[in-house]
C-alpha cells in the first residue's frame, strides 16, 4: 500500500500513540515485577492482613499500625473475630501491588521498583491526556468514533493515525487487507528469494529494496504461492505487507466491544449475533476459543467497513459497496452509532433485538 505523506497533526498523533503503548508495556512489566516479589516474598498472609486493615480501618497508616502476634491470618478468622465481611479478591497480589504503587503502603525492599511503576503510570496518564486533547482536532473522532461505545480517545487515535489518509484506500477490501482482517493469507516467494506474507496473491515482488540511490519495489516474478487457512501473523524471515500495529489495534477494539452492554452497544449486539450463528454452524467443528476469535474478526471487519465508508463520505470521496454485497447479494449492515451523530443514524435496540439479547443471555446462563 503506497503511503501518502501525513499532515503534521496526524504525524504527532501517531507518535503519541506509539509512545503511549511503549510506556504502557514498560509499566505493565514493572507492575508484574512488583506482583511477583509480593507473591514470592510476602505471601498470602501479608495480603490478607492489608485487605483486612482496609476493611476495618479505611484510613489506617500501614507503617504505624502495630500487628499483634495473635492477629488472625485467614479471611474467615478475621471475619469471625471482627464481624466484618471482606470480599474475595480475583488477584490478591495485584491488589496489594496497586495499593503500594498508589502510596497506600510501603515495602522498603522494593521501594525503587514501586517508584518506577508509579512514575511510568503517571507518564502513561500524561501521554493519554495529550492524545485526548489532540484527537479533538479530527472530525472523524468528534462526530463518529467518539459516539461508539467501547472506543475511547486512545483507540480512536490509533485508528486515525495508522489509517490516515483514508484517500489511499479506494475500497474497503484494501483497508481490510492492510490491517490483516482476513481469514486466510498467502506466503509468497520471488525469484530473488524474498519471502512475503500478503493477504492476496501477487505476480511481482512488492518488497522495497535499494536500487542505486533510490528505494523501489523489487519487481521480481513470484515463483511460489502458498495459501494458509488462518489470519496472517508474523513469521521469522518473511516480509509482511500488513500493518500489524493496526491489526493489533483492531483486535483491541474488538475486545472493547466484548465488554459493552448488548442493549446499548451496536457492535456488541452484532458480535453476540454472529457468535450465536457461528456456534450453531460450527458446532462440534471449532472450539469456543476459535468461535470467539472468528466472531471478533467478523465484528471488527464490519466496523472497519463502516469506518471506511463514513470517513470517505466525510471527506467527499467516492464510496463503493463491498464485493460480497454488490456481487454476491449479502446483507448490508449500515453504519450506526450508539449516541447521536451528524454522520449516521443512532442505533436503538428494537423489541425483536431485545428478545434476541434476552434469549442469548438465558442460553449463556443455562436456562434454555
Amino acid at each position: 500500500m503506497g503511503e501518502k505523506k501525513m499532515d503534521r497533526k496526524t504525524f504527532e498523533l501517531r507518535n503519541l500513540v506509539e509512545q503511549y503503548y511503549d510506556i504502557q508495556q514498560n509499566r505493565v512489566q514493572a507492575f508484574n515485577r512488583v506482583v511477583s516479589w509480593i507473591r514470592d516474598n510476602l505471601g498470602w498472609e501479608a495480603v490478607v492482613r492489608m485487605q483486612a486493615m482496609k476493611a476495618l480501618w479505611p484510613n489506617y497508616d500501614p507503617n504505624d499500625l502495630p500487628i499483634a502476634e495473635d492477629y488472625p491470618k485467614t479471611l474467615e478468622a478475621i471475619q469471625e473475630k471482627y464481624g466484618v465481611v471482606i470480599p474475595e479478591l480475583k488477584n490478591p497480589y495485584a491488589w496489594y501491588a496497586e495499593r503500594l504503587i498508589k502510596g497506600k503502603g510501603h515495602v522498603e525492599d522494593i521501594e525503587n521498583l514501586v517508584w518506577c511503576a508509579g512514575e511510568l503510570a503517571k507518564l502513561e496518564e500524561r501521554i493519554e491526556e495529550r492524545i485526548r486533547n489532540l484527537v479533538q482536532d479530527f472530525q472523524i473522532y468528534t462526530d463518529y468514533l467518539s459516539k461508539i461505545r467501547g472506543i475511547g480517545p486512545v483507540l480512536a487515535a490509533g485508528l486515525i493515525s495508522w489509517i490516515a489518509p483514508i484517500s489511499r484506500f479506494k475500497n474497503v477490501s484494501k483497508l481490510r487487507a492492510y490491517a490483516g482482517l482476513t481469514a486466510v493469507h498467502y506466503r509468497l516467494k520471488c525469484e530473488k528469494g524474498h519471502k512475503i506474507i500478503a493477504t492476496s496473491p501477487r505476480e511481482v515482488c512488492p518488497v522495497r529494496v535499494k536500487k542505486g540511490n533510490k528505494i523501489a519495489e523489487c519487481g521480481a516474478r513470484i515463483v511460489e504461492v502458498k495459501e494458509v487457512p488462518h489470519p496472517p501473523r508474523r513469521v521469522q524471515g518473511y516480509y509482511t505487507m500488513i500493518n500489524f500495529k493496526l491489526k493489533t489495534h483492531f483486535w483491541r477494539v474488538g475486545r472493547c466491544f466484548e465488554y459493552q452492554n448488548p442493549r446499548r452497544s451496536y457492535y456488541r449486539y452484532m458480535y453476540d449475533k454472529i457468535k450465536r450463528y457461528y456456534t450453531v454452524k460450527y458446532s462440534g467443528e471449532l472450539s469456543k476459543g476459535h468461535i470467539r476469535m472468528r466472531s471478533i474478526i467478523w465484528t471488527v471487519s464490519m466496523f472497519a467497513s463502516h469506518l471506511w465508508e463514513v470517513w470517505r463520505r466525510l471527506e467527499g470521496l467516492p464510496v463503493t459497496e463491498p464485493f460480497p454485497i454488490e456481487k454476491l447479494g449479502h446483507t448490508k449492515f449500515i453504519a450506526m452509532t450508539d449516541e447521536e451523530s451528524p454522520l449516521c443514524p443512532k442505533w436503538v435496540c428494537s423489541a425483536a433485538q431485545q428478545k434476541h439479547i434476552e434469549e442469548g443471555l438465558a442460553k449463556a446462563r443455562g436456562e434454555l
